[in-house]
């Protein structure tokens, strides 16, 4: 089991800590495919056999929209090929612009070695049910594009041991009041990002319907 933490962009770099003794090492991972993984991390995942997953951003036009490739690497920080997707697999981010908000939401690897990936933010749509999560098999295959389906604001991903997927979005019941410390917000910020965490059976489903 990997019980490690790892930290990205921290004040001592890329990390990665022990947590029984505190001691903080730089993350080091093998070649160009190390090397290309940590260029712009935006999530990371631990899966099975403790294999350390990263999602990193590469600009692929001049209006500076990403493709954010999923890289993984062994406990010895060696690079571990996907058999069907070769390097890495490329997926969406959630939304188009300037580097500051093409974001990579978070993505989670299920005890089986499925990856559960939030994106593919539809770049011609701008309401309802825009943000999909994409399920791939262990060796980077899509098994289902729309295995979940969420607003456009919706993001982080986590999957139990028992294959049950969890979702954050920004959707509350109908009538739900936000919390009255959110009134103190003078922006509407707090309000703007108050939402719920949604579980799902292992066969998906949707916070909103397409």
């Amino acid at each position: 089991v990997n019980n490690e933490l790892y930290a990205f962009g921290s004040a001592a770099g890329n990390v990665r800590i022990d947590p029984a003794s505190g001691q903080v090492k730089k993350l080091e991972l093998a070649g160009e495919a190390g090397k290309a993984a940590l260029a712009g991390v935006g999530a990371a995942a631990v899966g099975p056999e403790g294999m350390l997953y990263i999602r990193t951003s590469k600009v692929v036009n001049a209006q500076r929209e990403c493709i954010w490739n999923i890289r993984r690497f062994n406990r010895s920080g060696e690079p571990v090929p996907f058999k069907k997707a070769g390097e890495a697999i490329e997926t969406n981010g959630r939304k188009n612009g300037t580097p500051w908000n093409e974001q990579a939401t978070s993505f989670s690897v299920g005890p089986d070695g499925k990856l559960y990936v939030a994106g593919a933010y539809s770049k011609e749509l701008r309401k309802g049910a825009n943000c999909r999560m994409y399920l791939y098999d262990p060796e980077g295959g899509l098994l289902k594009p729309g295995f979940l389906s969420m607003t456009r604001s919706g993001g982080c991903v986590r999957v139990d041991a028992q294959g049950r997927v969890y979702a954050a979005d920004t959707v509350r019941p109908k009538g739900s009041p936000f919390p009255d410390y959110y009134r103190s917000d003078p922006r509407g910020n707090l309000g703007r990002w108050y939402g719920m965490v949604f579980r799902f059976d292992p066969a998906g489903g949707g916070v909103v319907d397409y």
